[in-house]
């Protein structure tokens, strides 16, 4: 696998664009036999100097399917995650600013993981706001029935991610006028989350 991204690329970024390529033969049951795959990138100026993370993993698999396939991928729409060596699209952070740079550029749809509660409530309103429809997918089938094949994208959401809290801390005995406050969140929290899964 060679890579060529200018200026400059990371460890992170490397190893996920290995286990996206290694994914998609996998996938698209196309042996290596001696195949190269070649990812280039550019920056444009003013962009960022350096890119690193693992959250092009998703896009790369995908990229590289539909090369091995001979098949186009629609340009109003584009996807983030991590890959998995199973397929599944795993949780990046950022997605509110990397939605509103999809946005920018003139993208009609976005794709993400799973979505954690603060991050759906955020991209609800993005969407609401600004012509730009955001789906979860959970694995590179799904994302490539879309992207792909062309076809849609149930509007069913599972419910969202949320964090355990640690059962074995002790209760916060401190100042009495963030209790209130406290409260009031817990109670918009459990609002929220029973409007999202009504939907």
């Amino acid at each position: 696998i060679y890579v060529s991204i200018y200026p400059k690329v990371g460890i992170s970024t490397q190893e996920s664009i290995r286990d996206a390529v290694s994914y998609a033969f996998k996938f698209s049951k196309s042996g290596r036999n001696g195949c190269d795959a070649i990812i280039k990138a550019y920056l444009p100026e003013g962009k960022g100097g350096y890119l690193d993370g693992p959250s092009g993993g998703a896009a790369i698999a995908l990229m590289t399917i539909a090369a091995l396939e001979g098949r186009e991928i629609r340009n109003d729409a584009t996807v983030t995650g991590t890959i998995s060596n199973s397929g599944r699209i795993g949780e990046v952070g950022g997605l509110y600013e990397k939605v509103k740079i999809a946005r920018d550029s003139g993208l009609r749809y976005f794709l993400t993981p799973q979505q954690n509660l603060y991050e759906r409530i955020i991209l609800r309103l993005l969407q609401e706001n600004d012509g730009i429809t955001v789906f979860e997918v959970g694995n590179v089938s799904e994302a490539k029935a879309f992207l792909v094949d062309g076809k849609n994208i149930s509007r069913e959401k599972t419910a969202p991610h949320v964090e355990r809290i640690n059962e074995t801390l002790s209760a916060y005995e401190g100042r009495q006028e963030f209790k209130a406050l406290a409260k009031e969140m817990i109670a918009l929290l459990m609002d929220s989350t029973r409007r999202i899964n009504q939907e």
